[in-house]
Formats: C-alpha cells, sequence, structure tokens
C-alpha cells in the first residue's frame, strides 16, 4: 500500500477494514443497506482515518448504483 500512497494509519484502516470483513465481522452487504450514521458508527474505531474508510464505503456503494 505504500506504493499506492497509503500512510501507514490508513494502511493499518484499511487492512483492518479487509481484515473485519474477511472474519465475518462486518458484512459489506448489510453496510450497503445501513443508513450512513450506522456506517460512520461502525468505522468510527479506525479514527483518525474514519472519514477515508467510509468514503471509500461510499464510493463502492455508488459505482454499484451505478451512480459513478
Amino acid at each position: 500500500m505504500k506504493k499506492m500512497g497509503f500512510s501507514f494509519n490508513k494502511a493499518r484502516a484499511i487492512k483492518e477494514l479487509a481484515a473485519a470483513v474477511f472474519e465475518k465481522k462486518i458484512d459489506l452487504t448489510i453496510i450497503k443497506k445501513m443508513p450512513d450514521e450506522e456506517v460512520k458508527k461502525i468505522t468510527s474505531s479506525w479514527n483518525p482515518y474514519a472519514d477515508v474508510v467510509y468514503f471509500h464505503l461510499l464510493l463502492n456503494k455508488l459505482e454499484k448504483m451505478g451512480a459513478i
């Protein structure tokens, strides 16, 4: 992730999200249906990079909807 320009902490947040999905602690199919405030609560543990994770989830959601 360093080659992609992510700092250590940003990479940590993304890796933790990926691990949580892999370990079935977070279900992305459910997150897609959640209100934004609920998603923010889930990603808040990755502060100060929670916004980066939240933004990524939002972009993914918009892409799947065909909005972008």
